[in-house]
């Protein structure tokens, strides 16, 4: 009966070794990979949430309000805050004359906030809800310093995520005008 001998043994082992070395960098390079295409998701996706979310409630707004007392807090609209009233929506659909909802969007450390408090009459729900973790700056322009005479709102948003030491960042602009 024969055995192994001590040089099998040790090449058995250094091939095992330099396998496992091998398929230990191939994860590691993938999982950097996957790390870092998570963070640019993460930053572009978000981006665009608060972008879609800001504009849509801008399109829909009846005007740009100077402040608006919500449950918690007291917002005034500038240049890291914007409160909106718009028309509250029936069940049906259409607008009900003479009331209001009225939203706010606004940053905070790094994060950007969507409120919306509707009307008693309204079918629209109340809201709040964090829009993105990832905010680096976030700046509203208007085209006019009077907030009732307000018809266009400029979106000047970057957010950015750390992966692997590496900072990755999103920089969004967008200019609407409100349709009422």
């Amino acid at each position: 009966m024969r055995g192994y001998t001590l040089v099998e043994t040790v090449i058995v082992i250094a091939l095992a070794a330099l396998m496992f070395l091998v398929l230990t960098s191939f994860f590691y390079g993938w999982n950097s990979l996957y790390e870092y295409q998570a963070a640019r998701v993460a930053t572009a996706g978000s981006a665009g949430e608060v972008i879609r979310r800001t504009g849509s409630l801008v399109r829909a707004a009846d005007q740009v309000l100077a402040s608006h007392s919500f449950s918690d807090a007291t917002y005034a609209s500038g240049s890291t805050t914007l409160v909106l009233a718009l028309p509250s929506i029936a069940e049906d659909g259409a607008t009900i004359g003479g009331a209001f909802d009225y939203a706010v969007v606004y940053a905070t450390g790094t994060k950007v906030v969507l409120q919306v408090a509707p009307s008693a009459a309204s079918s629209r729900a109340a809201l709040t809800r964090q829009l993105t973790e990832h905010l680096f700056s976030l700046v509203f322009t208007y085209d006019d310093t009077s907030f009732p005479a307000v018809s266009k709102v400029g979106i000047d948003l970057v957010t950015r995520a750390m992966a692997k030491e590496q900072e990755l960042a999103s920089h969004r602009y967008e200019q609407v005008y409100l349709r009422n």
